[in-house]
């Protein structure tokens, strides 16, 4: 018989190494299985600090999740001596730079032997997806299920910014594009909310209840919201806890949401999660309420 399950998902963090310190905290604090999607370098006040405290974290912490994403791949290429530094090079939305890691690769190479090859052998361990039986956690978002998922390139885990054709396929979470709040389009939703660009990091708490008599029977589901701003300060901490109820969205209301309808999102204090020119980069806590019933 399974048991309740806890899962947090923290976006791109993008060497903000105070987010990362809090979000290991705060991942400790729900008792919950961390799940972290990549982009740990680049941007932020200390690329190789944020990873020493991830590489700590995922040896006090084996099972937690570390998922690669494009940064980490760029980085990792130079540590292999596959690319070469400051060089332009093709991508599915065009051209991209390795400038801003080369400048990280350069901090690797002054750092001791000893953290040299912990940073090495942790991104070499990184995986490109993790799924689970109600999700999908992967770098870059989803398209196209007529491609499975252990059939999709390295190169489409984690660089892919194409939604069409769409992912008809199992509810996933994913980081890459940026957004300024938790957004969701047709199965995915994106958590990463500006970390490294004067935005926060955001860690969404899954919570899935498994009744007693049976696993076979409806379980359900509800998400949390959680801000850590870039200078490791919790915004939200109490806001998350909220009562469990029956959404009643329709069909055609959860289509207009854009939302898959055997998840029903009820989105509290919130407009719905878009992108919006308008929105300030520190947006306000939210707070997600999901009923999930699964045959």
């Amino acid at each position: 018989m399974k048991h309740d399950s806890r899962i947090i998902v923290f976006g791109d963090i993008h060497g903000c190494f105070k987010a990362a310190e809090r979000a290991v905290q705060l991942a400790n604090e729900e008792n919950a299985l961390a799940v972290f999607l990549g982009d740990y370098v680049d941007r932020g006040p200390d690329s190789m600090k944020t990873l020493e405290i991830l590489i700590e974290a995922k040896k006090k912490n084996p099972d937690w999740i570390f998922l690669r994403g494009n940064h980490d791949q760029m980085l990792l290429n130079l540590i292999n001596c596959t690319t070469e530094p400051y060089r332009e090079f093709k991508v599915p939305n065009g051209l991209s730079s390795n400038e801003k890691t080369t400048k990280e690769f350069i901090k690797w190479q002054n750092c001791s032997r000893k953290l040299k090859e912990e940073i090495f052998l942790f991104l070499q361990s990184t995986l490109f997806y993790h799924e689970t039986e109600e999700w999908i956690f992967v770098h870059a978002p989803l398209k196209d299920n007529t491609v499975s998922l252990d059939e999709k390139t390295e190169e489409q885990l984690i660089w892919n910014y194409d939604l069409n054709p769409i992912w008809d396929g199992k509810q996933f979470i994913h980081g890459h594009d940026t957004v300024t709040r938790p957004t969701t389009t047709n199965k995915g939703m994106n958590i990463n909310t500006l970390c490294g660009y004067g935005g926060v990091l955001t860690g969404m708490l899954i919570l899935i209840s498994y009744p007693l008599a049976s696993i076979n029977m409806a379980r359900k589901q509800r998400l949390a919201s959680f801000s850590i701003s870039e200078e490791g300060v919790l915004m939200n901490k109490s806001q998350h806890i909220c009562n469990l109820h029956k959404p009643k969205h329709s069909p055609k209301i959860a289509k207009e949401l854009a939302l898959p309808l055997q998840t029903k999102i009820i989105f509290k204090n919130i407009p719905l999660l878009q992108k919006n020119k308008n929105t300030p980069k520190h947006s306000p806590t939210n707070t997600v309420d999901n009923d999930m019933e699964t045959q």
